[in-house]
């Protein structure tokens, strides 16, 4: 029997665990805290914080399991390369690279070096390390961090003082980041490597909540309403980073914006993303990213499907609310004629505070 760990037990890891579970795998489940919707999906479960490397290696050693994954966590992603690599395991990303891509401040200078970014950016710990920036607007952002957290417009340098110390209590280090403001439509791009090349490519525009710092997203809709022209700029870009990172195989998510005339990476993870966004290809082009991903983990042979996509728009809208409130269904209306909904918490659960500003507690599909 097919024994799989996988790291967290929240919202993202729902999707793995139930699959796993449907193809009859033993599901091993750690996390810091025994909170989350997986544990019912796990056949084992442990209290260990998932950046804690060597016990989720000696974790994963001492019950033999043949896969360490995640879904939509990049603080899971160098433990993953981390352990994988130790135990001979498969995986997708080193822990080098996982490491560096968990950096927005190292991330942005890889970019840097290898022509792919052309905005300017800088890093600091005190609002006074930024005194000589002069690039307004701008964003700053915790150097490592997920999930929008901590994100903020900067519109002069009095907004930097009073807004670092929200970044900051979403960064590990302490270390904050500032980069310039890029105008424009957002998109998110979902890429599935096999053997070092791009099997399938799909590109979604990222809508967010109007009014709220941190860019928190609202739906993702396909088709995209990117022009072809920025479509292949943005494939470029895309195709050009995975060579650089020497990446081979598996799902690769690309956080992008776009203006009249170019294309920006804002951020790259190596995986599967915290959206469902998996679901909702497979709603609009018949391509199950979450199968494959496990297929090739798992040494399925992997037997390329044609993309068919659906003629009419289709998007995974969230539903939110505001953060330490009770949480009731009948206070989101599901639209008729849905290809699919869940909602994240039972009637009565206190909603909880992640990004702390607006949180998820559902989606639906239509």
């Amino acid at each position: 029997m097919v024994k799989v760990l996988i790291l967290g037990v929240g919202n993202a890891q729902v999707d793995a665990l139930h699959y796993l579970k449907d193809m009859k795998c033993i599901t091993y489940g750690l996390s810091h805290s025994n909170e989350g919707r997986g544990l019912d999906y796990c056949d084992h479960f442990e209290v260990i914080d998932i950046k804690d490397k060597d016990r989720v290696l000696a974790y994963a050693e001492k019950n033999m399991v043949n896969v360490v994954y995640s879904v939509g966590s990049d603080v899971a992603m160098p433990t993953i390369g981390y352990v994988s690599e130790r135990l001979g395991l498969p995986y997708f990303c080193s822990e080098e690279n996982a490491t560096m891509l968990n950096n927005k401040f190292l991330f942005r200078n890889f970019l840097m070096e290898h022509n792919l970014l052309n905005i300017d950016f800088q890093r600091g710990k005190h609002w006074k390390d930024f005194h000589n920036w002069q690039k307004f607007p701008a964003i700053i952002k915790p150097v490592r961090s997920q999930g929008q957290r901590g994100i903020r417009r900067i519109d002069n340098q009095h907004d930097i003082k009073n807004n670092i110390q929200n970044a900051q209590q979403f960064s590990e280090s302490g270390e904050v980041i500032l980069e310039e403001f890029i105008a424009g439509s957002e998109v998110s791009a979902n890429i599935f490597l096999k053997d070092g090349r791009i099997l399938y490519s799909f590109i979604s525009d990222r809508l967010i909540y109007e009014g709220l710092d941190g860019g928190l997203v609202k739906s993702h809709v396909f088709p995209t309403k990117m022009n072809k022209s920025l479509q292949t700029r943005a494939l470029h870009l895309i195709s050009e980073t995975v060579n650089n990172l020497n990446l081979q195989n598996g799902p690769v998510y690309f956080q992008m914006m776009y203006s009249s005339d170019d294309v920006h990476i804002i951020e790259v993870t190596p995986r599967l993303d915290g959206c469902h966004i998996w679901r909702l290809i497979r709603s609009y082009a018949g391509i199950d990213l979450l199968k494959l991903s496990f297929d090739i983990l798992l040494k399925e042979t992997i037997v390329p499907d044609a993309i068919h996509t659906d003629s009419q728009n289709i998007g995974l809208h969230f539903f939110s609310q505001k953060p330490n409130i009770k949480f009731e269904s009948k206070d989101f209306v599901v639209p008729e004629e849905t290809k699919y909904h869940e909602f994240y918490y039972e009637n009565g659960q206190k909603v909880r505070p992640l990004n702390k500003v607006f949180e998820k507690v559902g989606y639906y599909i239509k």
